[in-house]
């Protein structure tokens, strides 16, 4: 496992795309969107994009309603390799650990996931989208 470079992004992209396909989000799928994100991710000093076995793309920001408590989220992350994905979330959280909060999601029909962030902490709201 290693910090992403713009090299990396053809490859995410891709692996961008067995995510969309296996968890069917409701939002269209955009290979440009996503490289343009994990390109601005890495660019950035409060973005976090790792490869090994699959992908975690993440990003650290302040609360707009709070400034100075500090967040820390993933944006997306895919691995179909068995374990990888743990491990990939683990570097995520040690990346975010001085942040004030740690934010993580996944679809509500993947329990073997919500089962593992149980591990970590809890569901502090639910989100329901209308589209």
């Amino acid at each position: 496992m290693r910090l992403a470079t713009h090299e990396d992004i053809p490859q995410i992209v891709e692996m961008s795309r067995a995510y969309y396909d296996k968890m069917q989000p409701v939002w269209p799928y955009s290979p440009e969107g996503v490289e343009r994100v994990i390109a601005t991710l890495i660019d950035s000093p409060d973005g976090l994009v790792l490869v090994g076995d699959g992908f975690f793309a993440g990003v650290r920001q302040v609360n707009p309603l709070s400034p100075e408590w500090t967040i820390a989220s993933e944006v997306m992350w895919w691995s179909d390799r068995r374990g990888a994905g743990a491990r990939l979330f683990r570097a995520f959280r040690k990346w975010a650990q001085d942040a004030d909060e740690i934010r993580y999601s996944c679809p509500p029909d993947q329990t073997k996931v919500a089962a593992f962030f149980e591990r970590f902490g809890g569901a502090t709201e639910i989100i329901f989208s209308e589209v």
